[in-house]
């Protein structure tokens, strides 16, 4: 089932005085993308939408939101009975191959090999030793508001006002300094305190994962469980097909296990079929063989490839010492001489005007963070600790008399 929640935005003229419409769309929202004088990749379906002016003359100029893919028959996330309290993924998948066609997709589970390499695609936001976050999206730009006004025009007005300093005009240095105060912290407080979605966790000395969704706790033992794959193809009002591949596991609220979600592992946007099996392998490398493991998986006592698959994700406060480095690395190599090009000066400038801004939102997002890791349920907290209990949730539901 292709699923889509986000908005079209509809004339106007870099941004102003366009109309925002909110959409939410299933699969019969799209059309199948053939006919005689259209070729397609074979097992590929290709689906779109056709676009035309709206009564008053305006045109389409954007649409913005998450693409999701999951078996049909059922809304996403999805809810449903499951028989013996074990779920056919390979069942589900075909069903999808009969309503949408023979789209790539595979069964991945947590004891057998895909194949790929571990790559990590830039959605762990933390990899410890006894747990791992995997970022769920929905608030990754948390500070940029803070960053803006605070990195901008804070710096700004406290740079105005120590210029006014330097020439004696004391009477505007106050109001400066104060109108760069309220323009950090006015902003920091509101970003900082509304709480961030909760990420995925992996937790790998209980060997289970976690999820919550809108407070309510659903989780799975490691052990047996499985994911769905699939990769699909979407064509845009205004670009072409772009590849799209999803991975999704299956978590259980916990004291209902009729009460299911199917859970995407980052967004499919870009990404495929091989990639996420790679990511798979990543998350299988890390709860079989962890914490730290080289490139084919293996257990290590190095962090070393574990480190670069994280790095390779430059944060933009990064990218100021990336340029430095890059410089240094021409100058070497041109024995100090006619090394710095115009366009390296040019970047190196940017990211240096750039950097409190992007301080500033990094710290906002890292504090905002903080905060909403204190929503996690007792019961999942204590786990993510290094002497807490060692019991999984499963075996709680059982001793309480539950068939799970």
């Amino acid at each position: 089932m292709l699923y889509f929640k986000g908005e079209e935005v509809w004339g106007g003229l870099f941004g102003f005085g366009s109309l925002r419409k909110s959409v939410e769309w299933t699969g019969k929202d799209f059309d199948r993308h053939e006919g005689t004088r259209i070729s397609t990749e074979a097992g590929v379906a290709t689906y779109r939408r056709v676009y035309h002016r709206d009564r008053e003359g305006r045109e389409l100029n954007k649409i913005s939101g998450k693409l999701s893919y999951s078996p049909p028959g059922r809304p996403y996330p999805s809810r449903y009975r499951h028989q013996g309290h074990r779920m056919a993924l390979r069942d589900l998948i075909q069903q999808a191959h009969q309503k949408y066609g023979q789209a790539p997709s595979a069964v991945l589970a947590a004891d057998q090999p895909t194949g790929e390499k571990p790559m990590e695609l830039f959605i762990t936001d933390e990899h410890t030793e006894y747990y791992m976050a995997l970022q769920t999206g929905g608030d990754s730009d948390r500070g940029m508001l803070t960053g803006a006004l605070g990195g901008v025009l804070g710096v700004g007005f406290a740079g105005l006002s120590i210029f006014l300093a330097l020439n004696g005009k004391w009477e505007g240095v106050p109001i400066g300094f104060i109108l760069a105060f309220f323009s950090f912290i006015v902003p920091f407080l509101w970003e900082s305190r509304r709480p961030l979605p909760l990420p995925i966790l992996f937790n790998r000395r209980n060997r289970e994962v976690y999820f919550d969704h809108n407070g309510l706790l659903y989780h799975s033992p490691w052990d047996g469980i499985q994911a769905v794959a699939c990769e699909f193809q979407i064509v845009g009002p205004y670009t072409a097909g772009m590849n799209n591949a999803s991975l999704e596991i299956l978590v259980r609220r916990l004291g209902e296990p009729d009460n299911a979600l199917m859970v995407s592992l980052g967004a499919p946007m870009g990404k495929t079929l091989a990639m996420q099996k790679g990511f798979w392998e990543y998350i299988r490398a890390y709860m079989n063989n962890g914490p730290w493991f080289d490139k084919d998986g293996n257990h290590s006592t190095s962090d070393e490839f574990v480190t670069s698959q994280l790095a390779a994700h430059t944060k933009p406060t990064g990218f100021l010492a990336y340029t430095r480095q890059t410089i240094a690395e021409k100058k070497a190599a041109a024995g100090g001489k006619n090394y710095l090009s115009g366009i390296d000066a040019a970047l190196f400038v940017g990211h240096l005007f750039f950097y409190p801004m992007d301080w500033i939102q990094e710290f906002t997002y890292n504090v905002a963070k903080r905060r909403s890791r204190n929503r996690w349920h007792q019961i999942v907290s204590e786990r993510l600790q290094s002497d807490g209990p060692t019991t999984r949730l499963i075996d709680l539901e059982r001793e309480r008399g539950l068939d799970v």
